[in-house]
């Protein structure tokens, strides 16, 4: 099992990104990684007028299924970071996207008291199995309440 880390430049634009993304996975795919890990709202950055949109879930499925494609396409497990309206609630989440198509998702535990301004606390922990390895899930500050 090879698990790869991102460590990207994160812009304001989703297309940007996920243009980003798309080569990072490429790269994953020629260095043979199993499951690829991208930071923190990799998507769409803290653009608060994208944030803020109603159109922002819209956006957020359409990258979402391209970069489900790709993992299909490559055969790797991507964590990727967004943003993502749940009803009224805003959540800082991680889908986990395997290559059959199924997918997972956390929403950060515990945000900051600046973030709590923008996003809701999520609920439940994420765990989950993968080419019979296990793997949680952990945004950022969660770290410091496991």
């Amino acid at each position: 099992m090879k698990v790869g880390v991102v460590q990207m430049k994160i812009s304001n634009s989703i297309e940007n990104n996920l243009i980003k993304i798309t080569n990072f996975l490429e790269q994953a795919k020629v260095e043979e990684v199993d499951l690829i890990c991208f930071p923190e709202m990799a998507l769409t950055g803290y653009n608060i007028q994208l944030l803020k949109s109603r159109v922002l879930n819209d956006l957020i499925l359409s990258a979402i299924d391209k970069i489900s494609q790709l993992a299909s396409k490559y055969s790797i497990c991507c964590i990727i970071g967004h943003p993502f309206f749940e009803g009224e609630k805003l959540k800082n989440r991680a889908s986990v996207i395997f290559p059959d198509g199924r997918y997972k998702k956390y929403d950060k535990l515990h945000p900051t008291e600046l973030e709590m301004k923008i996003f809701s606390e999520g609920k439940d922990t994420l765990v989950f199995e993968y080419k019979q390895k296990r793997f949680g899930i952990a945004i950022c500050r969660d770290q410091k309440f496991l």
